[in-house]
């Protein structure tokens, strides 16, 4: 086996359930250590959404403290996609009367007011808003874990990732919800084409490895199936979905491979799972990594806690480059090592971290 290096793969498969991994044994995403995260602490009552669940892996803290939250999102739709008279008409209606419908949406499209929406619904101007109101705040985005990789010097790669600069991959997702009402066929045909597309970027994924000190994939093609094909009682859609599984393993799978062989600490990580009853996102996301992350935070590991750990895991490479600690006798970095549960609150309180 490749003996760890500092550079970091993380895979991000959205929708991972950590239940069906277990029952399909998919082995791509069953590295050394493999665990469950539970969003309760992070989400703190809000309703899982997964630019969300993903800011708040970016950030290392949870992004509803931070002002990035559903009701933050749904309120920059509308200012965003409707418009400054829009929004001030809304803000006005909002106050009055809450959130009782009136149609003024309506009347806003006869008087040709709404900015983003024509009479047929959302135009190019419309969606692009939307894309804007899904992604972290300019002030937010500078405290993610990406955008100071890139102020150290890091070389980073990153493409289609929800809240940070998800575009392509977003107005996928937001097709999904009018797909619910199409025949099997036409549900699967829309899934193959997001399984075409996420391959494509994992492909530039690949390319990047052996050049960046950091690469993140993002995948939304499982979270899409179980929305469009978990049900259980139903074997040909669940037949359906394994292979969705499958093909998503075999593209990170080349990722994954790669990384291993290349020393890299490899992160597979979803934001949620799915419940089948409720046919909706779970509040329990998957883990697994070529490291054990959960004995590194020394508890049960949260989603906001991979932020210390892919910083802590290029510092080190950075600090041994110039002399500074070296590796330990169990191959790990020093810094990945024991020393790291007592300096996770120091690095949080730090200033880099406020």
């Amino acid at each position: 086996m490749t003996s760890l290096g500092y550079k970091v793969v993380v895979v991000a498969v959205d929708g991972l359930d950590y239940n069906l991994v277990i029952r399909w044994k998919p082995k791509h995403f069953m590295l050394d250590y493999i665990g469950r995260h539970r969003l309760e602490p992070v989400l703190k009552g809000e309703k899982p959404y997964t630019p969300v669940i993903w800011g708040s892996f970016l950030l290392g803290r949870p992004a509803v403290d931070l002002g990035f939250s559903l009701r933050e999102i749904k309120e920059a739709r509308v200012r965003e996609v409707w418009g400054p008279l829009a929004y001030l008409l809304y803000r006005v209606k909002k106050a009055l009367i809450g959130d009782r419908r009136t149609g003024l949406g309506r009347v806003l499209k006869r008087l040709r007011i709404a900015r983003g929406v024509g009479p047929e619904g959302l135009n190019a101007e419309g969606v692009k808003g939307l894309v804007r109101a899904e992604r972290l705040p300019e002030g937010l985005r500078r405290l993610t874990f990406i955008e100071k990789a890139l102020k150290e010097g890091f070389r980073v790669w990153v493409r289609e990732f929800p809240s940070y600069n998800e575009d392509e991959i977003f107005r996928i997702r937001m097709r999904t919800p009018m797909m619910l009402g199409a025949s099997l066929r036409e549900r699967v045909e829309f899934l193959e084409k997001a399984h075409d597309t996420a391959s494509r970027i994992a492909r530039e994924a690949l390319d990047a490895i052996p050049d960046y000190d950091l690469v993140i994939y993002y995948t939304p093609v499982i979270d899409l199936a179980q929305h469009l094909l978990y049900r259980r009682g139903r074997p040909k859609h669940m037949l359906l979905l394994r292979r969705f599984y499958a093909l998503t393993e075999g593209v990170v799978g080349e990722l994954i491979d790669m990384g291993l062989d290349e020393g890299a600490l490899v992160i597979v990580v979803s934001d949620h799972g799915f419940d089948p009853r409720s046919l909706d996102h779970s509040l329990t996301g998957y883990w697994s990594s070529n490291v054990d992350i959960e004995s590194l935070v020394g508890r049960e590991v949260l989603i906001t806690d991979f932020h210390c750990v892919i910083l802590n895991h290029l510092w080190g490479g950075k600090n041994q480059s110039q002399g500074l600690p070296q590796r330990g006798s169990s191959g790990l970095p020093l810094i990945l090592r024991g020393t790291m549960l007592g300096s996770f609150q120091g690095l949080l309180s730090s200033s880099g971290f406020r």
